[in-house]
């Protein structure tokens, strides 16, 4: 299977907990610099497992979700294949930025910072293996409306200020926030 750069499977799966899964993993994760693969997994298992859905992800499932680490921006290993095993990636930009934030916020607003971000920051990330947080900055599929519209209401209401990335469109997020909840007309390009 080709590794797809845009699409958020974890959020596909959860829909409405995906920002607490999300924040669950990178509270885990962000804790260095280089990530084994093994170690996202073993993070992995210990969050389904907290969160009660295990079901969704068996087997091979859990790449799934340390894909979406790579998609959503924070790790990187280099290349758009897949995450083999002994492989270390690096966190991002963006990665070593959420990290500051660890300690600071609960796991939903994590992993609401972590959309967030990308949606109100250009990061300079590679669209072929972050193309899901490249492509929320620069346009937004429908298809993302409701997770980015709930992860800027979250980075809005419970984001401290020192967690808030230096250079976010903070116009772009009020005219997201301002519009009405069916509207994707806050949901424009940078």
């Amino acid at each position: 299977m080709e590794y797809d750069a845009e699409t958020l499977q974890g959020y596909h799966k959860l829909k409405d907990q995906a920002l607490e899964l999300y924040g669950q993993l990178l509270k885990r994760i962000l804790n260095g610099r280089e990530i084994s693969r093994e170690a996202a997994e073993s993070a992995i298992e210990e969050v389904l497992g907290n969160m009660g859905v295990v079901k969704l992800f068996i087997g091979g499932l859990k790449a799934l979700l340390y894909n979406d680490l790579r998609r959503m921006g924070v790790l990187a290993i280099g290349h758009s294949g897949g995450w083999k095993a002994g492989e270390r990636a690096m966190l991002t930009s963006l990665g070593m930025w959420l990290s500051r934030c660890i300690d600071k916020v609960d796991a939903e607003t994590l992993g609401a910072l972590a959309i967030a971000s990308c949606y109100l920051k250009d990061w300079g990330l590679d669209p072929q293996e972050a193309g899901f947080c490249y492509g929320i900055y620069r346009g937004l599929p429908d298809k993302y409306a409701p997770i980015v519209k709930r992860a800027v209401v979250v980075f809005h209401n419970k984001t401290p200020p020192e967690c808030i990335p230096y250079g976010s469109d903070i116009i772009k997020a009020r005219a997201l926030l301002t519009s009405p909840l069916e509207s994707l007309s806050g949901l424009t390009t940078a």
